[in-house]
C-alpha cells in the first residue's frame, strides 16, 4: 500500500514500497484475493443465522398488525366503509360499491388464510477484489495519486425486512393481496483496503502511511503481514491487523464494542 509515485512535489507521501519487490508480498495479496469472501466474513464477525430477537420480534410484530387489520376490516364490511386499494390512482368510488366490497371480502379472506412469516431466506455477502488500487487527492484541478492500496475489498451484504401493515384506523386505510413474507434488500457496497506487509521495520512509518491514506479515503485499513510484534500497537492506532498465514483478525480497539464494526465504516 505504501508504493507511491514518486516526483518531488510527492515525498512527503513515504518511500518507495521495496515490498513489492518481494516474492512473500505477492503470496500475501494473491492469498487474500483467493480467499477474499472467508477474510471478508471474518473481518465482520460474519453469522450465516439472522438475529434470532430481530426475528421473532418482526414475527410478533406482523402477527398483531394482521389481527388488528381484520377486526378493522369486519367493522367496516358491517358499517359499509370503503377501504382504498394500494393500486388506486383516484377516488376510493371509482369502482362501485359492490366491487370494492367484494374486493375488500376477498383481503379479509387473505388475511384469515395467512400462515404467517415463512423461514428468512439466507444471509448472503458479495465479495470483489481489485489489487494496486491508486489513492488520489484533487489539487489545483489536478489529480495526484498519493499511493495505492494493496488489494480492495469491495464489499456487499443483504438484510431483511418484514412487510409494513398498517392498522391505522385514519380514514380511507389502504389493502392489497401481495404475499405477507420477507423482503430481502442489498447495502451498498463498501471498501476496506488493505495493505500486504513482508516485514514491519518501522512502526512510525507505517502508521505515517496509514494515516495519511485515510485523510484521503475513509475505509477501513488492515495490515496483513507474518510480522506481529506491532500487531497490537497498529490496532491501538484505529488499525486493522491480520496476522498471514494464520488468518487472525485483531480489530482496531476503538471498534471492537461493536458487532459488525467495519459496516460502521464510511466506504
Amino acid at each position: 500500500m505504501a508504493r507511491t509515485k514518486i516526483n518531488v512535489r510527492q515525498q512527503q507521501f513515504g518511500f518507495p514500497d521495496e515490498d513489492l519487490k518481494a516474492s512473500l508480498h505477492d503470496e500475501i495479496v494473491l492469498w487474500l484475493k483467493k480467499n477474499a469472501l472467508d477474510v471478508s466474513k471474518k473481518l465482520l464477525g460474519w453469522s450465516e443465522n439472522w438475529d434470532a430477537r430481530f426475528i421473532e420480534s418482526e414475527r410478533t410484530r406482523l402477527i398483531k398488525a394482521v389481527e388488528q387489520r381484520k377486526k378493522l376490516l369486519e367493522s367496516d364490511l358491517i358499517k359499509g366503509n370503503l377501504w382504498r386499494h394500494s393500486g388506486d390512482r383516484d377516488s376510493i368510488y371509482q369502482r362501485n360499491k359492490t366491487t370494492r366490497l367484494n374486493e375488500m371480502r376477498e383481503h379479509l379472506v387473505f388475511l384469515n388464510t395467512w400462515a404467517g412469516l415463512g423461514e428468512p431466506p439466507p444471509r448472503q455477502i458479495k465479495v470483489s477484489a481489485a489489487c494496486e488500487v491508486p489513492i488520489t487527492r484533487e489539487r489545483y484541478k489536478t489529480t495526484d495519486i498519493v499511493g495505492y492500496a494493496d488489494i480492495i475489498f469491495s464489499i456487499r451484504v443483504n438484510y431483511l425486512k418484514a412487510p409494513f401493515l398498517s392498522s391505522d384506523q385514519s380514514e380511507n386505510p389502504v389493502f392489497d393481496n401481495n404475499p405477507l413474507n420477507w423482503r430481502i434488500f442489498w447495502d451498498d457496497a463498501f471498501n476496506v483496503a488493505l495493505d500486504a506487509k513482508t516485514t514491519i521495520p518501522s512502526f512510525g512509518q507505517i502508521i505515517r502511511d496509514l494515516n495519511t491514506y485515510r485523510e484521503f479515503r475513509k475505509w477501513p485499513f488492515i495490515v496483513v503481514s507474518p510480522e506481529v510484534r506491532f500487531a497490537e500497537a497498529i490496532a491501538d492506532e484505529g488499525f486493522g491487523f491480520i496476522q498471514y498465514p494464520a488468518g487472525i483478525f485483531l480489530q482496531p480497539k476503538s471498534l471492537r464494542k461493536n458487532p459488525n464494526p467495519l459496516l460502521s465504516c464510511d466506504s
